[in-house]
């Protein structure tokens, strides 16, 4: 934690006017205060600093600052930028006038059934707008995530990381297929037929199980 006993953001404000203008009269008028006042905060931190911070010019024109006030002014501003970067109000998204590059995670079915409607649609509405698709990262989505390195992800809801804010794109049924010329004496393709056959696993992560796997487990059963 750290302790700002003594000191507040007024007194750190001013402090950033007077090492511009090396003036209290304009230092005071840049800060909507009287002389006065900006005279009694320039005591204050001399105090709280333990270093006079300005002293008068040799020719008597204006001030100048000490070597603690100088060492001051260059942090001391990057941190107020940086406080009023942090307070500023969130800009309105306005996708026409924006130049940025989306990230999104999303697997070979997800880029190639909504991938090219997506990015039409992203470039009508805002030409300076970029996509790019990338693998999903196994068990890594989430940081990717957390991170900012991945915006959007369009996966299956078993990979969804807790905690992740989810819409509802779609809602997609496995089917099974056979050629037309199939003999017909052949046994029915019931889910014994299935379990029995041969089977090709497509796995990114290496893992020789899947989906179907997990829902035949929960039958009972296995492929």
């Amino acid at each position: 934690m750290i302790d700002f006993d003594g000191i507040d953001l007024d007194l750190l404000v001013a402090l950033d006017v007077l090492l511009d203008e090396a003036n209290v009269t304009r230092a005071a008028a840049r800060l909507g205060l009287g002389q006065p006042a900006v005279s009694a905060r320039l005591v204050r931190l001399r105090r709280f600093f333990a270093d006079p911070l300005l002293v008068p010019s040799e020719n008597g024109r204006g001030m100048i600052a000490t070597p603690r006030a100088a060492a001051l002014r260059a942090p001391l501003k990057r941190a107020l930028l940086g406080l009023a970067e942090a307070v500023r109000p969130p800009e309105a998204f306005d996708p026409a006038r924006r130049d940025r590059r989306f990230v999104i995670a999303a697997g070979d079915n997800a880029v190639v059934s909504l991938g090219p409607a997506l990015a039409e649609a992203v470039a009508a509405a805002a030409p300076n707008l970029r996509l790019t698709f990338v693998q999903p990262r196994a068990g890594g989505l989430a940081g990717d995530l957390e991170r900012g390195e991945v915006d959007l992800s369009i996966v299956s809801e078993r990979v969804v990381p807790p905690g992740a804010r989810v819409v509802t794109l779609r809602r997609e049924d496995f089917v099974a297929i056979r050629r037309k010329d199939r003999p017909r004496d052949e046994a029915p393709f019931d889910l014994d037929a299935y379990c029995t056959l041969d089977h090709v696993l497509v796995s990114p992560s290496g893992a020789l199980h899947g989906y179907v796997d997990e829902v035949l487990e929960r039958l009972g059963r296995r492929r």
